[in-house]
């Protein structure tokens, strides 16, 4: 019963109305985190929902080089070649020693993250569309938790009815994405 309940706070999309640009998230202590402005934020978040459309061919959002987080990298695995990508290797201290986790990174090939892109987009257009929204407080941390790096907005959740994926955007490109799920930050 606890595992749902934290599930479904931890995911809810309750009172996620606004536009992805529009609030401010109250960041939660030891997090780094810096935000921006919606004038900062709007271009990039109407670019990554540009290229997420059904059928769009231009992807502005999706540029040079796009890592695939170690959650998200085993779910699309099977459909990438074997070669595709180079290994990214995330090394996380816990507290009974370190957990090792193997992700890809996709850069400088414009047809593989282009084939990022479009299996996104499939995965979200199967579930009948998403949400792009800020993470809350508690997806933030768990997130930081699991990869604690200094995140500079954007930052963002592409919510559908089976997936919540965070997105880091980096000089107007999709940098980063990973699978966020009831199962993530649990070998921590």
């Amino acid at each position: 019963m606890k595992r749902i309940l934290v599930t479904l706070l931890l995911f809810s999309p309750a009172a996620q109305a606004e536009e992805p640009w529009g609030r401010r998230v109250q960041v939660p202590p030891d997090v780094r985190y810096q935000q921006s402005s919606e004038a900062q934020l709007r271009p990039q978040a109407e670019a990554l929902q540009a290229s997420l459309k059904p059928g769009a061919r231009a992807t502005p959002a999706f540029g040079g080089t796009c890592l695939v987080g170690p959650y998200l990298w085993a779910r699309w695995k099977k459909q990438f070649p074997a070669d595709a990508g180079v290994p990214a290797t995330s090394r996380i201290p816990t507290t009974q020693g370190e957990l090792v986790l193997q992700g890809r990174l996709f850069h400088k090939d414009p047809r593989l993250v282009g084939t990022v892109a479009a299996r996104l987009r499939q995965e979200l257009d199967q579930d009948g569309g998403y949400t792009l929204r800020k993470l809350t407080p508690t997806e933030l941390a768990v997130f930081w938790r699991e990869y604690p790096v200094d995140f500079v907005d954007p930052v963002w959740m592409l919510e559908s009815a089976n997936l919540h994926i965070a997105v880091v955007m980096a000089r107007n490109e999709v940098y980063y994405l990973e699978l966020l799920d009831e199962n993530f930050g649990k070998k921590i």
